[in-house]
């Protein structure tokens, strides 16, 4: 099942994320857009609340091998196509100082593991996300996802634990442990929305919510510089928000018609936040002494744009049934 108003959302949130780096940061703040676009770092929490949600939905009834196949599909080709963008723009501007073994292991999404640093800075989200997907990949496999009340009221448990005493610390290697709050809360409304509400569910929603407020509140500071009390406040009202946007989607309070415009616009999003970062700036940076910020900042965002809707268009969706199927083939035997 897909939800039109996910697809708008997920594409706020890739946009949100680009004109915060593009326009809300020390060094490339200008204007009072800034002022504005400073809090696009958020689209990041509402990426893993989705996730949480869209996740629950894509895993209820499935085996563990088609979701990770899935999953997989979904993520690899994309991710590698848009490194390789980053690496050309890297060389063209003499920038590119990575080894080979760098490279390779940034393939893989798991260089965090070994301690190798991300071609993108951008990259980290998809190790958090990728840790919960391997999480729920394990419910699959040992048949113990649908004992939802369990694992979440652990994870919960594990999650507060860290956060308050930062232990056990070893959680970090498994999941995000401040960030899991985001993956619980999306969890969270999919209950409510297959079974209603009741205590257990209304009661993990409203914990997963105090505890993103209280992770969120002290990392303010890591993406607004110098950030002051006011600064706090809207960031952590701008979460509330979302928080009560995506329950109302989850719970048929807002109901989109699907279009095929929301369905590009959620397919370029994971391109677009791809792409942005490095890629993006080095445009602007190469752009800027001819133009000026604005309008290479300006002109960026429409080629980013384009690049991730021809990223979607001719290597997600033609590498997406074939690489499934042949996946299939490998694993199950054709078997889906």
């Amino acid at each position: 099942m897909r939800l039109a108003s996910l697809d708008i959302i997920r594409f706020f949130a890739a946009f949100a994320v680009m004109l915060y780096h593009y326009t809300g940061t020390t060094g490339v703040f200008f204007n009072a857009l800034g002022h504005v676009t400073k809090y696009g770092y958020l689209g990041v929490p509402l990426f893993f609340m989705i996730s949480g949600l869209v996740i629950s939905i894509t895993a209820e009834n499935r085996l563990a091998v088609p979701f990770a196949i899935a999953r997989f599909v979904r993520l690899f080709p994309c991710y590698w196509a848009c490194m390789i963008i980053t690496l050309i723009a890297l060389f063209l501007t003499n920038k590119l100082d990575f080894t080979p073994l760098e490279i390779a292991a940034n393939t893989t999404m798991l260089n965090d593991y070994v301690e190798i640093r991300n071609i993108d800075g951008v990259y980290w989200t998809l190790q958090v996300e990728l840790k919960f997907y391997a999480c729920v990949f394990f419910l699959l496999a040992t048949n113990t996802f649908q004992f939802k009340r369990a694992w979440l009221t652990v994870w919960m448990l594990l999650c507060a634990s860290y956060i308050f005493f930062d232990q056990p610390r070893i959680l970090g290697w498994f999941i995000h442990p401040t960030y899991s709050p985001c993956f619980i809360a999306g969890v969270a409304m999919y209950l409510l929305r297959k079974e209603g509400a009741n205590i257990f569910n209304v009661g993990t929603l409203g914990l997963s919510f105090i505890l993103i407020l209280f992770t969120s509140s002290s990392k303010v500071d890591q993406f607004i510089s110098e950030a002051n009390s006011a600064e706090t406040f809207f960031s952590l009202l701008t979460i509330a928000l979302f928080f009560a946007l995506l329950l109302a989607i989850s719970l048929d309070k807002i109901i989109v018609k699907p279009r095929k415009i929301y369905y590009i616009l959620g397919g370029i999003s994971y391109p677009l936040y791809l792409v942005h970062n490095v890629a993006g700036k080095q445009l602007i940076i190469g752009l800027s002494p001819l133009l000026g910020t604005t309008l290479s900042i300006t002109l960026t965002c429409f080629a980013v744009l384009i690049i991730a809707y021809i990223v979607f268009m001719f290597v997600e969706q033609n590498t997406a049934k074939p690489l499934k199927k042949g996946l299939e083939s490998i694993l199950l035997g054709g078997k889906s």
